[in-house]
């Protein structure tokens, strides 16, 4: 009747989430611009749809002093989608002797959200 059978042979995309796989969230000190902390996210895509320009990157960090929560577009710009499944962007105007948490997803084109991930970011030892 072709009904049920597993899906492997489903040529349409837009039916599995992302899968994050790890994240790093760290301090640097760029020239011209001063301390950053550089996200980087890495994950399983098994559809293929995760795509620069209609996708997401959804981001919130809490420190001692703020609550922040963003939908970032991956757009190549803001959000850069690297070879082999990378996420990576930085954040200006932060405190490097303060302790950052980030909570990362990743929405597909169809909309699939991933599970979230938690990271934290801690001041490096001087």
């Amino acid at each position: 009747d072709g009904s049920g059978g597993d899906g492997s042979d489903d040529e349409s995309t837009g039916n599995q989430a992302p899968e994050i796989t790890d994240v790093a969230a760290y301090f640097e000190e760029l020239p011209s611009i001063g301390d950053v902390i550089s996200v980087h996210v890495w994950f399983n895509d098994a559809d293929g749809d995760v795509v620069e320009g209609d996708s997401i990157l959804n981001l919130s960090y809490t420190n001692s002093s703020d609550d922040v929560s963003n939908a970032l577009p991956i757009d190549g710009e803001l959000v850069l989608l690297e070879e082999g499944n990378e996420l990576s962007l930085a954040f200006e105007g932060v405190d490097a002797s303060d302790t950052y948490v980030f909570v990362v997803s990743i929405e597909d084109q169809a909309g699939n959200v991933s599970e979230e991930w938690t990271q934290n970011c801690v001041p490096a030892d001087d």
